[in-house]
């Protein structure tokens, strides 16, 4: 591994680090601000994604202009501040009393953070094929996701044994600190002669929408995106935090290392277990990727992804917090197969001048869809649906949208 490469990933590490207490308690806190709002929380995830929809494309054709290990510093510093001020402005009293307008100050910046991610996460992936070479870039994938999950099971883990005693605020001032340490990180890095700012090719929204229009096996790619994104991330997302809670209110406290544990530490733990099975998943990927066809990896993925949600309605119903941990865990070992694969897929079919535009897509595709799913969870639980039931849903769109790709025959150039 190039020094590159480990600056890289520890620049991911650290910030993602901090974003693994904030994505632990961000719900919970718009819950909180919003006195218990369920609607009104579903649009603050909505709010979190809304800037792909805006800016996506646009900010993959800048990746593609600029310098992309400046663009990503300039992103980190964006949500170092974001977050500050959204720490300063909870400890100043400014987020009280608790309202469903609350959700709009608390949308307000998680879009902002959504905006430096925006940047971010294309600049990275764009940058990765300068730093290995071509055929171990399934490989440095996973290992990009290694780090990104072992960062997401510590920052959870940790939030689930201190916020009992601390704010539920305070992890905004951590995760703030965290990007800094990514910036320091990416100060060191030193950019591959050809990917420092020298001019690129000319490019723009149009030009770059017609270059996938023009890649069949690109638009199938992105078609599956939306599908399985729709059916999935709504429920994965706001229906996991209602999920959690239901479970609490139905089975009792739940004790870790001596402490029990509150309704948002026990979602902390959660997504530690998620993090668990997708550290695991992303080895076995790895490994995989060596004997198996990428498509076949992607597809097997899309399908595996929705049917490893069925069991989670049953253990809803019966209560049982363990065993949902055990299920959020097996679930996430099938991830890796579409989020491990999915970026080797197009960094080893796309040119380079073309890449920022393209995994901006695929990021608008996701976070898009994801806005959407998000926002049709949060009505349907306003409207009496019961958390486990979302996962059904969730479960039988996401193997539809696995059955349709095997009748994609142009993913088969995905190899």
């Amino acid at each position: 591994m190039t020094r590159n490469l480990r600056l890289l990933l520890a620049a991911q590490f650290v910030s993602l680090l901090g974003d693994g207490l904030y994505l632990a308690v961000v719900l919970y806190y718009a819950l909180k601000v919003t006195g218990g709002s369920e609607q009104a929380s579903g649009w603050v995830a909505v709010a979190e994604n809304l800037p792909y929809l805006l800016v996506g494309i646009w900010a993959g054709v800048m990746v593609d202009r600029l310098d992309r290990r400046r663009v990503m510093m300039g992103a980190d510093l964006l949500r170092a501040a974001v977050l500050l001020a959204l720490y300063a402005a909870d400890r100043a009293g400014w987020l009280a009393p608790p309202g469903p307008l609350m959700a709009v100050p608390v949308g307000f910046a998680a879009a902002l953070l959504t905006l430096g991610t925006v940047f971010f996460n294309p600049a990275r992936d764009a940058l990765l094929p300068s730093l290995v070479p071509a055929p171990e870039l399934t490989k440095a994938n996973a290992a990009v996701a290694v780090s990104q999950y072992a960062a997401q099971l510590l920052g959870p883990l940790a939030a689930a044994l201190i916020l009992a005693a601390r704010p539920l605020a305070e992890a905004f001032l951590w995760d703030a600190l965290t990007f800094l340490g990514s910036f320091a990180c990416l100060a060191a890095l030193r950019t591959p002669t050809g990917d420092a700012a020298s001019p690129r090719e000319a490019v723009d929204v149009r030009g770059a929408l017609a270059y996938v229009a023009g890649r069949p096996e690109l638009k199938a790619l992105l078609l599956l995106t939306v599908l399985s994104n729709l059916f999935i991330m709504g429920p994965a997302i706001v229906g996991s935090v209602l999920l959690v809670r239901d479970v609490a209110a139905r089975g009792g406290a739940f004790s870790l290392m001596g402490r029990v544990l509150s309704g948002e530490a026990m979602y902390a733990l959660y997504l530690s277990c998620f993090a668990v099975g997708m550290i695991i998943g992303s080895v076995a990927v790895a490994r995989l990727a060596k004997h198996v066809a990428r498509w076949k990896l992607l597809i097997a993925g899309i399908a595996l992804d929705g049917l490893t949600f069925l069991p989670f309605e049953g253990i809803a119903a019966g209560g049982r917090y363990p065993l949902l941990l055990l299920a959020i865990g097996l679930h996430a070992t099938v991830v890796p197969m579409i989020v491990v694969v999915r970026p080797a897929q197009i960094q080893a079919h796309v040119p380079g001048a073309r890449l920022g535009q393209v995994f901006a897509l695929v990021n608008l595709m996701v976070f898009g869809a994801t806005a959407l799913s998000a926002a049709l969870t949060g009505w349907l639980a306003g409207q009496g649906t019961a958390p486990g039931q979302l996962f059904t849903y969730a479960a039988w769109g996401g193997t539809l949208s696995g059955v349709l790709a095997l009748g994609m025959p142009s993913l088969r150039k995905l190899t």
